[in-house]
């Protein structure tokens, strides 16, 4: 019993820590984050807009009855333009041999035409569509890719269910989502630890955790906003980003943590809602000498110095 207390107050602990430092995280990327979401609002064409001494976008209306709303949306098909270049460009996957032996030019090969098979299965394409949208509007995008052991053919079945083989699972992430130790750090490389948050229903939580958990207040944004436009007697209405409020949510923090000496295969800490539901090392091998690293790939339309 005392044992079990022990445990419980560990994890309430450290539920407390990731946290605090999740909100420290967001607080800091606050002013970037603005940028967002108010390029995403110039995109939509929602251009009567400005970050307010508030820190929120506010629609500034018009100062004088005469004056017209007209949007000559220039931010939008130069983003289009843009992103149908990159869609042009088709992307492929291939392995190198180590040297010229003719069995690892074989292997290589092989290789090739497994992940060739895998990049066309997962439909690869349109993810990187996906990336490239939010790459170009944000400026940022991020790949996350794992192994979803709930996906692939179905094996067999046990007391708990269908049993699947498995299946790597790519996702295109926005950069709302990724919060770096440091805005300041410009590459994955460079961080010692990111934090993947999420908002997911609570009924997701318990079928995929396995706890229950208390339902918050989520903020997050939708397409519900926008502004009045118009001008020499025509008005209309644009869509814009706008705050909602999320229900019978809570949130999902991961924070990934590069290994260290204490730690020589790093660490994960899953926090869903007020419990702890994983804590243990770095789940994938993926880096070179069989080491372990942050399951994330980030695509930049442009480098700008001192920024993730």
């Amino acid at each position: 019993m005392k044992g079990i207390k022990e445990k419980e107050r560990q994890d309430a602990a450290l539920v407390n820590e990731i946290r605090d430092d999740f909100e420290r995280r967001r607080k800091e990327r606050k002013s970037l984050e603005l940028q967002w979401r108010l390029n995403l609002n110039y995109f939509m064409g929602n251009q009567y807009c400005e970050i307010g001494q508030n820190g929120e976008i506010e629609d500034y209306g018009k100062q004088y009855f005469w004056q017209q709303r007209e949007v000559y949306n220039h931010t939008a098909t130069a983003l289009e333009t843009r992103i149908s270049k990159l869609a042009d460009i088709k992307l492929g996957m291939s392995v190198r041999p180590m040297t010229a032996d003719e069995s690892d030019r074989a292997a290589a090969a092989f290789s090739s035409k497994i992940l060739s098979s895998v990049f066309n299965e997962i439909d690869m394409q349109k993810i990187i569509a996906e990336a490239n949208m939010w790459s170009e509007v944000t400026g940022t995008a991020l790949y996350k890719v794992v192994w979803d052991p709930d996906q692939g053919k179905r094996i067999g079945r046990n007391a708990e269910g269908d049993i699947f083989d498995g299946e790597v699972r790519v996702e295109a992430v926005p950069p709302f989502e990724i919060y770096p130790d440091s805005i300041t750090n410009m590459q994955v490389e460079d961080c010692r630890s990111i934090i993947h948050a999420k908002a997911y229903p609570v009924e997701e939580i318990r079928d995929k955790w396995g706890v229950d958990v208390p339902k918050e207040q989520i903020t997050g944004f939708s397409m519900s906003g926008g502004s009045t436009i118009g001008g020499l007697g025509y008005s209309g209405f644009v869509q814009g980003m706008s705050e909602a409020v999320l229900g019978d949510h809570a949130m999902v923090i991961e924070r990934y943590e590069v290994p260290t000496f204490d730690r020589p295969n790093g660490r994960l800490v899953i926090v869903a809602g007020d419990k702890v539901v994983y804590d243990g090392i770095l789940p994938y091998v993926n880096k070179e000498e069989g080491r372990r690293g942050f399951p994330f790939a980030k695509q930049t339309a442009m480098i700008c110095p001192g920024s993730f």
